[in-house]
């Protein structure tokens, strides 16, 4: 089994917080077809979340519906602590995901606000099993760009699709 983790921005960074936005729309796109594409090389695939607003988020809504489609997907939810969606105004997708999930992992069994680590330990627990790392970042700096450095150390293939977003047709 081929296991693929994620990260990348927040939706303030990218395309705000309405996932039915064009910019989000295009990433599921992209994420549908680099998990589609793995799975004609592997008999199956973990994809490996950490379940934050924008990206992880939705990776892990491709992950469920190719998922209750009936491909070989196993969605895992890596939990960086127990009050991960408390301070959202929703976590209408956060549950979604986590209900559809074959591994629930929470990562730390605390607050936030008792380990702000949390989020830097979730990130590395993704790398650690992942295979490669799929990414959505601009470079600056950031938990997301700390996770891909922490790949790299790690020596895990990572593809970056920011640029592919804002390539002309």
């Amino acid at each position: 089994m081929w296991k693929i983790a994620v990260t990348g921005h927040r939706p303030n960074k990218l395309f705000g917080y309405n996932l039915y936005n064009n910019g989000w729309i295009k990433i599921g796109k992209i994420f549908r077809k680099l998990i589609l594409d793995r799975l004609e090389k592997y008999a199956r695939v973990e994809l490996i979340t950490g379940m934050a607003l924008g990206v992880d988020q939705v990776f892990g809504l491709v992950g469920v519906k190719l998922k209750n489609q009936g491909f070989p997907v196993v969605i895992h939810a890596a939990i960086p602590c127990i009050d991960q969606p408390n301070m959202w105004k929703s976590r209408e997708y956060w549950d979604k995901i986590k209900n559809n999930s074959d591994i629930v992992n929470y990562v730390t069994e605390k607050r936030y606000i008792d380990d702000k680590s949390c989020l830097e330990k979730r990130n590395r627990y993704m790398v650690d099993l992942c295979d490669e790392l799929f990414a959505v970042c601009d470079g600056s700096k950031s938990g997301t760009l700390n996770c891909i450095n922490y790949a790299i150390r790690k020596n895990k293939p990572i593809l970056n699709i920011y640029d592919q977003l804002y390539a002309k047709k």
